[in-house]
């Protein structure tokens, strides 16, 4: 990666120009969809924001933590893999810009390389071709196992499963209302606060990463209250995400109940591994 500078003032503005508003989603690859949507909707009560579809190309539901979405997909084939990938895997996440165009070229400036936009058309009813979504890969922090991409909603889709047409930011208000209705569950969680993302190369990833989001730190600052770590790793993938909840006593309790308690530390316990099939979710509390 080079890092293009150019002359102070214009260079600057770029620096501080926030490419993206939050993450709209994070993709988890599993074998099947249903047993998670069960653990997460069932068990932790937590609300389904896309309701369970079944597709020819994968089947795939949308759990809400309000501040943005985790997405269980499962596909007939995953030769996109790596050979070696054992499911399930976080296999990225999707950032929210808030003009794509814009957010790509503000990246380019930064000496990020992006994939040429990509959209996804359906038909409407009057056999009109309209835009779902545009997604664009930002390829030098993504690879065939991590996969960081911008995606733009459109609100004439035909794919969604509401009738309502809703912009990006207007969905979004309606999944925040959705996950405050249900008061975070018997785990009392209150988002997503963090994502971790093991690279064999901290220096350089991290370097990317400050060109992404403007920041100078160490640790990234994603929006909605959601944060990226780094952490050494054979090759650049997420390994965990943490929750935030009100109560780590209510939560390591219940979990304890549901035999379903992992690590306890402290200051921090996980789900169990035989519960969400090794995915490494965290769970820490807010003060």
């Amino acid at each position: 990666m080079v890092i293009r500078r150019g002359a102070g003032a214009t260079y600057g503005a770029a620096m501080t120009a926030r490419v993206f508003n939050g993450i709209d989603h994070m993709m988890v690859r599993v074998k099947e969809a249903e047993p998670f949507i069960r653990l997460f909707a069932d068990i932790f009560a937590l609300p389904v924001s896309w309701p369970l579809q079944r597709k020819e190309f994968a089947t795939y539901a949308w759990i809400t933590f309000g501040n943005t979405n985790l997405e269980f997909w499962a596909a007939p084939d995953n030769t996109d893999l790596p050979v070696e990938q054992s499911l399930p895997l976080f296999s990225g996440f999707a950032l929210d810009p808030p003009d794509l165009g814009g957010s790509i070229a503000l990246l380019e400036e930064r000496g990020i390389t992006c994939k040429p936009p990509r959209p996804f058309n359906t038909k409407n009813q009057e056999g009109t071709h309209v835009t779902n979504f545009t997604n664009s890969v930002i390829l030098d922090v993504s690879n065939s196992a991590c996969c960081v991409f911008f995606c733009k909603w459109e609100p004439d889709g035909t794919i969604f499963p509401w009738s309502e047409r809703l912009t990006a930011e207007e969905r979004q208000l309606r999944e925040q209302r959705q996950f405050d209705q249900c008061g975070g569950g018997p785990l009392g969680v209150i988002r997503l606060s963090e994502v971790t993302v093991a690279t064999p190369e901290i220096s350089s990833t991290r370097q990317q990463w400050q060109a992404i989001t403007g920041q100078t730190s160490d640790t990234f600052d994603l929006g909605r209250g959601i944060a990226l770590t780094l952490d050494a790793g054979k090759t650049v993938q997420i390994t965990s995400i943490v929750l935030a909840v009100k109560s780590l006593a209510v939560a390591r309790a219940y979990l304890a109940s549901q035999s379903m308690l992992g690590e306890d530390r402290t200051d921090e316990i996980s789900i169990g591994a035989s519960a969400c099939s090794d995915l490494c979710i965290r769970l820490k509390e807010v003060m």
